[in-house]
């Protein structure tokens, strides 16, 4: 929906929303501050008292419709529901094609 481009690595994988590997994509910034400059490919960031390993990273973009994609961590919907201690979504973005298509 936004378009986001990865620098490394790929995105999650599709599939059921209610499953997800503890995998991860993560901004520019997020990368910079935690890694440097190694690799984060492969290597395990920890989020609250859970670990991810890190399969892509996004390309710089910064600030755009209200959030910094820099910072952004992205996971499965299943585990970030965990540990929120949540069934439901705190956002959903939607693109139509046209305006007649919404």
């Amino acid at each position: 929906m936004r378009n986001l481009k990865l620098a490394q690595g790929r995105f999650l994988p599709e599939g059921d929303w209610r499953r997800g590997a503890s995998e991860a994509v993560i901004g520019a910034k997020i990368r910079d501050e935690i890694f440097g400059n190694e690799s984060a490919l492969g290597q395990l960031i920890r989020i609250g008292d859970r670990r991810f390993r890190v399969v892509g990273v996004l390309a710089s973009t910064g600030q755009g419709l209200g959030m910094n994609t820099d910072e952004l961590v992205i996971g499965p919907v299943s585990l970030a529901q965990a540990m929120f201690n949540s069934n439901t979504l705190f956002r959903i973005l939607v693109e139509a094609d046209s305006r007649e298509a919404i």
